[in-house]
């Protein structure tokens, strides 16, 4: 809902004085029918109930039941119940002044955005159900079917947790004021002039519930301890990888008060503006030439793109610390014996929030996430320029040529894995390295064993994954540690553009445009390790764009070419008809490799091809990334045996998935893309004239026309997948053929 209030005021034939308030408020919320039910209701115990922040029905997971092809019987409950109201205050007020051939404009822009959110996950505890206990010490194979339902029946979860996640209440002010002069210096020539000045205030929450970016120098509770019992290791697997030394320091920061600022911003931004519009006298006024610079600012956000191009539905609420998750310990035993039960799943009781209280040593250890804001952001903006000309060819004909471009500065990089594996421990071999593959799975002694919290038990064991000492904070293990949003990134957009139209002439208007145009951004990593972005054609790019339309007044009724004799029932029969019709082409993006695929030898990305209206529904056939097995390895058989001694450095081994691999492999190809967009639009409306002031129109629509599908991209996240290199699906934004009839009376 929202309310706006306007008052102007003439001061005088020369000033106009404007003053605008605006209060918006949207309510958004994501519930569920488990929010009808009670933990107590079904017999699990009240402290559930009493702890929780949102009571509603524990979330049962059986088997694979979130997938779209369920391997088990379907969850019960829900975990992503959610809301996030936002509010926007805004205070505008601008003055007009006429002064002889200048307009003068001046005013100012204040807003406040609010948003609070609130995610719930699992707050009446999460219980899943697996084999692990009904077939321990049985020497039995996990049953293919209902063994999850005994572990069910015997009310004994495998795994969960029990969540606590506080309210994350946001706000950002921004202030802005500008003046801009247009001045017609002459009958042929105007130019308008100005600049804007923008303060932009970071988010901060009400609370200072929360981080505000990563010290990678600061040590935490385990810091001088592990580095004592660090040595340096060896594992040879036909090779051998040496881990030499490792870092224990790096923790989570925190603002430390009330209205927290999550990062800090840079102080101001001005952004200059000048255009122009002449007029040649010698061309008798039938061509005009225009054209403009420009710097315009983009406010931060708190949600993040990704490098598929789509940004999150949700705000980034980085909250470690402030919330909590307590894990359910099945056993302690490897499932021989059970350690808690449905009956009493949280015997200790529930972990409790620590806030900021452990500074750099929050979460440490945590097999959960972590990620973070940049702690510095900058404004994004974009400095954009055009040209181009207006030519009447004749009174019913006009023709426009246009240049534009854009270069963005300052784009936030959605997400950066701090916590990667290092660069001295990946392969640049362009097949699978299984000695490498072998060695980082291999179990070495802990330096951090029984020195973090007990609940992180997944690290503070003796041994530990040589992998999880292979990156820049091993304390907490491999798991990752994101920061968010860094503004580095930038883009460079050009676009040629030809414009036709024919006016109204004897009853038919025609429109035509096609655009050509290029897209190129560097906003996001290839690999984490990386210090540079890598340059790309975007994920947004759409080289070619056509649009045809057209407007036409059949010539039958009255005043028209075929009067029909002026008879009005003729007229109101055969009358009043106009056809109406929009064409679309648009070329398909990029296609996205999400995942870093080995090439078969001898092949490499001259050979990546694609069909985009190649599809199937069973996987089978011709795959729309053409010859997709031979290009790409999809599978994961070896041809080598680490066991008998065979080498597996690429002279044998070509099969399977990278593992510890620095990318090259682009991310976007400019010619391997999706299938584009083929659409007509067309209508017919009748027109009845019942009087001089009282008509009617009905109107008979259809929405792609020819029923011309759009196909999604083939799927490339994973080359051992059985769907690799297929079209099995269309975009969720594709629509069928729409046929609609509507009718409506003016008067």
């Amino acid at each position: 809902m929202g309310i706006t209030v306007d008052n102007v005021f003439t001061v005088n034939a020369s000033t106009v004085f404007d003053v605008r308030a605006n209060y918006t408020y949207f309510y958004e919320t994501h519930e569920t029918p488990a929010e009808h039910y009670t933990p107590t209701q079904i017999g699990l115990p009240a402290a559930l109930q009493s702890s929780s922040n949102k009571v509603m029905l524990p979330y049962f997971s059986f088997g694979n039941c979130s997938s779209s092809a369920p391997s088990s019987y379907q969850c019960l409950g829900y975990n992503s119940v959610n809301y996030q109201p936002t509010t926007s205050y805004q205070m505008f007020a601008d003055v007009v002044k006429l002064m002889g051939r200048h307009t003068l404009k001046a005013g100012f822009d204040g807003r406040q955005y609010r948003v609070a959110i609130q995610n719930f996950g699992y707050a009446d505890g999460e219980f899943v159900f697996a084999t692990n206990f009904v077939t321990k010490g049985t020497g039995a194979s996990a049953q293919k079917f209902g063994g999850d339902l005994a572990s069910f029946l015997l009310g004994l979860p495998t795994s969960g947790e029990y969540d606590n996640n506080p309210l994350g209440a946001y706000h950002s002010y921004q202030i802005g004021s500008f003046i801009q002069d247009d001045w017609r210096v002459n009958d042929h020539l105007t130019i308008n002039a100005g600049v804007r000045f923008d303060i932009e205030t970071p988010y901060e929450e009400r609370a200072g519930r929360t981080v505000n970016g990563w010290n990678p120098t600061a040590p935490n509770n385990a810091s001088a301890a592990a580095t004592t019992a660090f040595k340096p290791i060896t594992v040879t697997a036909n090779t051998p990888f040496t881990v030499g030394a490792i870092n224990t320091l790096g923790g989570l920061t925190f603002p430390g008060s009330s209205n927290g600022a999550v990062f800090a911003k840079n102080s101001g931004f001005f952004s200059p503006r000048l255009g122009f519009s002449y007029t040649p006298g010698l061309l008798n006024g039938k061509t005009v030439i225009r054209g403009g610079f420009g710097v315009f600012t983009e406010p931060t956000s708190l949600a993040s793109m990704n490098a598929a191009g789509t940004i999150s539905s949700n705000a980034n609420t980085n909250q470690e610390g402030f919330n909590s998750q307590t894990p359910f310990q099945a056993t302690n035993n490897s499932y021989y014996t059970s350690l808690s039960t449905l009956s009493n799943p949280f015997p200790s009781g529930f972990t409790a929030p620590t806030g900021s209280s452990l500074g750099a040593s929050t979460n440490l250890g945590s097999p959960s996430a972590i990620s973070f804001m940049a702690p510095m952001e900058h404004d994004p903006y974009s400095i954009r320029w055009n040209i181009g000309f207006q030519q009447s060819l004749s009174p019913n004909l006009l023709l426009e040529a246009l240049y534009s471009g854009n270069h963005a500065l300052h784009l936030p990089v959605g997400s950066q894995n701090i916590n990667a594996t290092q660069r001295q421990y990946l392969t640049t071999n362009p097949y699978r390295d299984q000695n490498l593959a072998s060695a980082v799975g291999t179990a070495v002694s802990n330096p951090y064993a029984g020195l973090l919290p007990s609940g992180n038990s997944n690290f503070n064991g003796s041994t530990t994954a040589l992998s999880n000492l292979m990156v820049p904070y091993p304390a907490y293990g491999s798991t990752a540690i994101t920061e968010q949003n860094e503004t580095i990134g930038q883009s460079f957009f050009h676009s040629g553009m030809i414009h036709i139209q024919q006016r109204a002439k004897h009853g038919l208007t025609l429109t035509g445009n096609y655009s050509f145009s290029k897209l190129t951004e560097s906003d996001t990593y290839l690999n984490d390790v990386d210090t540079n972005l890598t340059h790309r054609i975007s994920v947004l790019d759409h080289t070619h764009h056509f649009t045809f339309g057209g407007t036409y007044e059949l010539p039958f009724g009255r005043g028209k070419m075929f009067a029909l004799g002026g008879s009005r029932w003729a007229d109101e029969i055969f009358g009043g008809f106009v056809l109406n019709s929009i064409y679309q082409f648009q070329s398909g993006p990029p296609i996205y490799f999400s995942a870093d695929i080995p090439f078969q030898p001898g092949m490499g990305i001259k050979d990546i091809k694609v069909n985009p209206r190649n599809t199937s529904t069973t996987n089978s056939g011709n795959p729309a990334l053409v010859n997709a097995a031979g290009v790409f390895v999809t599978g994961s058989t070896s041809t080598c045996a680490v066991a008998s001694g065979q080498p597996c450095d690429g002279t044998a081994f070509f099969n399977g998935q990278y593992v510890n691999h620095y990318r090259t492999l682009p991310q976007t190809f400019n010619n391997v893309r999706a299938d584009g967009f083929n659409n007509l639009d067309a209508s017919i409306l009748k027109n009845f004239k019942f009087s001089e002031t009282v008509r009617m129109q009905l109107r008979f629509e259809t929405f792609n026309t020819l029923n011309h599908p759009v196909f999604d991209v083939p799927a490339v996240t994973s080359a051992t997948s059985s769907s690799f290199g297929y079209i099995t699906s269309t975009p969720f934004t594709a629509q069928p053929r729409q046929v609609q009839l509507g009718g409506r009376i003016y008067f």
